[in-house]
């Protein structure tokens, strides 16, 4: 009689296999290696960059914000990078050395006047002529927007956007070009308005922002609107697909170098100004519009239009949380009402009291005056009126 093998049993002739244990082992070792070799984040140098063979799309993630009520829906495919050595990471592009930029720029949402995040305008090219680096980068930049702009028309029907066509996506690309009459300005150059990277929990900023004489890390609110020189890795993150489609593009880490705007003098070169004495005693003061518009010698650029104010939802990692779709149901919410104040008491006038004329008592009489022998009669005396009264 052959005895019935239990559970137990049966379990551990499975697991005594030889090659079901290598098998076993393979699949483990597969595993632990899988997010590494995901997370192999290099930087991709934009001289020797292949955009067809380089850049790799993952399916569309669909996503929403907001309550039930103003639900809004999207989608969002991000985008990768294969490395020289076949591992994949984020795709983070380096720029030409040393671009202009007006430092960084404070978002403020139109619809609610709030400020939303920070930016980090960089021009392209150098206003004495655009060097070859400053053109390639610029021709490599436009390969990429053209290859994501066939990725999107090869694969509208999954995007559900079955009309979708290459002429529909002209403002894809996020170069901004100065027009004039229609027509590109082209000793321009381009500007890329790159925005900056932040912890939407901590609310910190978390692009790595190096000084370039210190090799230190600098505080980033400390190039608020200070000219510079940078040298920038900027993170091509993801394509949003809501009412329009647009690049997701971030900066990542910048090396820089601040322009010393400050005004000298020539009959005294050396002075002492009110900044300076408050940086030594550690006194701040209030910045006036007068040292304010100092800071810039030049105006900042014309602004890229916005034609339905879309903007991509951010969130950590590029999930939305539910802590931060409650804060967008917040911000969809109508504003509190505002208790009327109440109304004034009615002033009454006080009632009008005749106050009675003081009366003023009369004279005593006189003495008689004696003379000629006989007794004068006393007079009799008048008697006093109230002050207003006439005798008739």
């Amino acid at each position: 009689m052959i005895p019935r093998r239990g559970r137990g049993q049966g379990t551990r002739l499975h697991l005594n296999n030889k090659n079901t244990t290598n098998t076993l082992r393979q699949s483990r070792h597969t595993c632990t290696r899988f997010p590494t070799t995901m997370n192999n984040t290099q930087l991709t140098e934009f001289r020797t960059f292949e955009p067809e063979k380089t850049v790799i799309f993952s399916k569309a993630e669909v996503g929403s914000v907001g309550n039930a009520a103003s639900k809004i829906t999207f989608k969002r495919i991000r985008l990768s990078a294969r490395n020289a050595d076949g591992t994949i990471g984020d795709l983070v592009l380096n720029t030409a050395a040393d671009l202009m930029s007006f430092g960084l720029q404070q978002n403020m949402d139109m619809t609610t006047g709030k400020p939303s995040g920070y930016s980090f305008p960089i021009c392209l090219w150098s206003r004495n002529g655009a060097t070859a680096d400053e053109k390639l980068f610029v021709t490599q930049f436009d390969r990429l927007v053209e290859t994501c702009k066939k990725y999107l028309v090869e694969h509208r029907e999954e995007l559900e956007k079955y009309d979708l066509e290459i002429a529909d996506l002209k403002k894809f690309n996020p170069l901004y070009w100065k027009m004039d009459k229609g027509k590109i300005v082209e000793d321009r150059g381009p500007m890329l308005y790159v925005k900056v990277m932040e912890n939407k929990k901590t609310e910190q900023i978390s692009t790595l922002f190096i000084d370039d004489q210190t090799n230190q890390i600098m505080d980033p609110l400390d190039l608020l609107e200070k000219r510079c020189f940078v040298t920038a890795a900027i993170k091509v993150e993801s394509i949003f697909i809501g009412n329009k489609i647009s690049l997701q593009v971030k900066l990542s880490e910048a090396v820089v170098k601040v322009v010393d705007t400050t005004i000298r003098g020539l009959l005294r070169p050396v002075v002492v100004r009110p900044e300076d004495v408050a940086n030594a005693t550690g006194v701040t003061t209030a910045p006036t519009p007068e040292t304010t518009s100092s800071t810039l010698t030049n105006a900042l650029p014309e602004m890229p239009p916005n034609d339905d104010n879309e903007v991509a939802p951010e969130d950590e990692d590029d999930d939305v949380t539910q802590e931060e779709e409650e804060e967008d149901d917040d911000d969809l919410q109508l504003p509190p009402t505002i208790a009327p104040s109440p109304a004034p008491a009615p002033v009454v006038a006080a009632p009008t009291q005749t106050v009675a004329a003081p009366v003023i008592a009369a004279a005593p009489p006189a003495p008689a005056k004696r003379g000629g022998g006989g007794r004068g009669k006393a007079k009799t005396p008048t008697p006093a009126l109230p002050v207003g009264e006439v005798k008739v």
